[in-house]
């Protein structure tokens, strides 16, 4: 059958350096080639950084987010604001038609259609009808399956990011 999607998938665990290693990746790699997200921690913060422009927006929320904007898992709090920002930041690279698109986590927050989402699903279903780019996912690994499961990709419609 082959690959449909052009989805290739960073999967490691929590805290292993994905970020890190894309990051890298992605400073050796030609200019405009990579767009996308990454989230790097930065000074025990969570931010949002803009391959193509290396802006970036704090995504952990701080004693200044007003509570409307704010989007919770667990014990950590993320500003809806951020997430905004980074889906307008992935449609545009897409538009770009880059040779990678890097979505810099792919987690609990899209499974419950929050985080980067609607942006993610959109993407994989324009990048599906005409596989303009490689995308390219991380996900946990412990997620792996249950990120597979929800957006109803099959084992041939992926590949494992070769780092």
């Amino acid at each position: 059958m082959g690959k449909l999607t052009e989805l290739y998938i960073y999967s490691r665990p929590i805290r292993s350096g994905k970020t890190s290693t894309l990051l890298d990746w992605s400073q050796k790699q030609a200019r405009g080639s990579v767009s996308g997200i990454l989230a790097p921690d930065i000074d025990g913060q969570r931010w949002l950084l803009d391959l193509n422009t290396n802006e970036k927006r704090l995504l952990s929320a701080d004693a200044d987010t007003d509570q409307k904007r704010i989007i919770q898992i667990g014990r950590y709090q993320f500003n809806k604001t951020a997430f905004h920002w980074a889906h307008r930041v992935l449609r545009s690279g897409f538009e770009n038609v880059p040779q990678w698109l890097i979505f810099d986590e792919i987690g609990y927050l899209e499974l419950q259609g929050q985080g980067l989402e609607p942006a993610v699903r959109r993407i994989l279903n324009w990048n599906k009808k005409i596989r303009a780019t490689k995308l390219l996912w991380v996900v946990r690994d412990e997620l792996l399956s249950d990120v597979l499961d929800y957006y109803g990709i099959s084992d041939s419609e992926w590949e494992e990011w070769p780092v």
